[in-house]
Order: structure tokens, then C-alpha cells, then sequence
């Protein structure tokens, strides 16, 4: 305890309980308790539906979404983009322009 005398700290102890014994804690309002909810009833789980429906069901679908991309394809040849794209595509496919004369690609060389 370093240079404190044990009477002193013992008097230094009753001081500061003394302090905090005086501190009244505010008052908090109080919230009327939670009450748990009902619980509402569960719904009735729906019937399975049959292999033909849902057979009948994913064929309307499948068309729907070939329907669909039929018509992006067709908006996307039509724009702008779709049209560069073909040209990029052909482009691409063409065989590069070859030189028959040697000699100018050593005359472009050496100028």
C-alpha cells in the first residue's frame, strides 16, 4: 500500500461510502410487461398436385420463356449492338488479307 497508513485508508473508505451512500439512482418508467401473442392458427397445408399438372404447368412455361427469348433475340438483332456484333462475327470468320509481294513489306521496313 505504498506510504498510506492502514488507520488513514480505512478513514478514506468510510468517506467514499459515505459519498454513495447519499446517491439516490432516477427513477426509469416503467413499460406495462409484454403479454405473449396468440398464437394464430396454422393454415391447412394445400394438396400435392398431380404429375399431369404440374407436367401441363412446366410446358406452359418452357413456351412462354422460348416466346420470350425469341423476342430479345429479335430486339437485340435490330439494334445497334446486334448489328456490330454480326460484323464482328463475319469479320472474324474472313481469312486476313495476305501479301503476295514480299517485297514491299521489306520496302516498308526499310524506309
Amino acid at each position: 500500500m505504498g506510504g498510506v497508513c492502514a488507520g488513514c485508508f480505512r478513514g478514506q473508505e468510510k468517506e467514499e461510502n459515505g459519498k454513495y451512500a447519499r446517491y439516490e439512482a432516477p427513477q426509469f418508467a416503467q413499460h406495462p410487461p409484454v403479454q405473449p401473442q396468440q398464437q394464430q392458427p396454422r393454415p391447412q397445408p394445400k394438396q400435392k398436385k398431380t404429375s399431369e399438372e404440374e407436367r401441363a404447368q412446366s410446358e406452359e412455361a418452357r413456351s412462354n420463356a422460348a416466346i420470350a427469348a425469341q423476342k430479345r433475340l429479335e430486339a437485340f438483332e435490330k439494334s445497334a449492338g446486334g448489328k456490330a456484333a454480326k460484323k464482328a462475327i463475319a469479320a472474324a470468320k474472313a481469312p486476313p488479307p495476305s501479301r503476295d509481294n514480299r517485297d514491299d513489306v521489306a520496302k516498308d521496313w526499310a524506309n
